[in-house]
């Protein structure tokens, strides 16, 4: 289905971080294959508490690790 394409396929939501002190925040998703060691992950970076990836960017990220995309 073409319109999956730009439907969200996963979220991420965590807590915010308190380090005691006025600082900008700044988070980071990492994501490997299966059997990875993130020696070198796929990042994504946000400063909000959510992230959601779409079908098309889960895919590019596959395809950017040789992984089988659509699955």
């Amino acid at each position: 289905n073409k319109n999956s394409k730009t439907q969200t396929a996963i979220s991420f939501s965590w807590d915010v971080s308190d380090y005691g002190v006025n600082t900008p925040l700044q988070y980071t998703l990492e994501i490997d294959a299966e059997n990875g060691d993130f020696t070198d992950p796929e990042t994504e970076v946000t400063e909000n508490t959510t992230l959601s990836l779409t079908h098309a960017k889960l895919n590019a990220i596959a395809l950017s690790m040789d992984l089988n995309p659509n699955i």
